[in-house]
């Protein structure tokens, strides 16, 4: 299929989340990468975005209800091909991070798996590898993620 043109700086981002907090963790992560984040709660719902004003990426979660992301992310490459439109590069954040898992989102149309709790660096990498495109479109150090949520409470271990 045809591929997207990289987004630079300023690329609409859908953020695919039914956690509001993860939701708004996302949408200040690409706020300080200089992206315009818009989000969707449910698959069904980011297909929706995606046929109304399709974005330059989706940040797609797995685990939601009315549409999981695996079920979203295959009618949205259906909904692609049907329209003719270009591939949108998509990267799964999930907690399921096995190999079966990753497999799985492979298969069905993914670009990219980061793990959750999402690290900074892990998801700055795989959008890079998501959307190619000049490294300078693409800062290298983001204020840590975990600062947009607050204060973060003592880890257990």
């Amino acid at each position: 299929g045809r591929e997207a043109p990289a987004p630079a700086a300023g690329a609409r981002v859908l953020v695919v989340e039914d956690n509001p907090v993860n939701l708004l963790i996302a949408e200040e992560f690409l706020r300080q990468l200089g992206h315009e984040p818009v989000g969707a709660a449910d698959g069904a719902a980011a297909l929706a975005a995606c046929a109304e004003a399709p974005p330059q990426l989706v940040l797609m979660d797995l685990q939601m209800p009315v549409m999981d992301g695996l079920t979203a992310l295959r009618a949205l490459r259906a909904q692609e091909a049907a329209a003719g439109r270009p591939r949108t590069p998509v990267v799964v954040l999930s907690a399921n991070v096995m190999p079966e898992h990753l497999a799985a989102s492979q298969a069905a149309g993914a670009d990219g798996h980061v793990g959750k709790p999402i690290r900074a660096a892990e998801l700055l990498a795989a959008l890079a590898q998501a959307r190619p495109g000049p490294a300078a479109a693409i800062p290298t150090s983001p204020r840590p993620l975990a600062a947009a949520a607050g204060p973060s409470s003592p880890s257990c271990g």
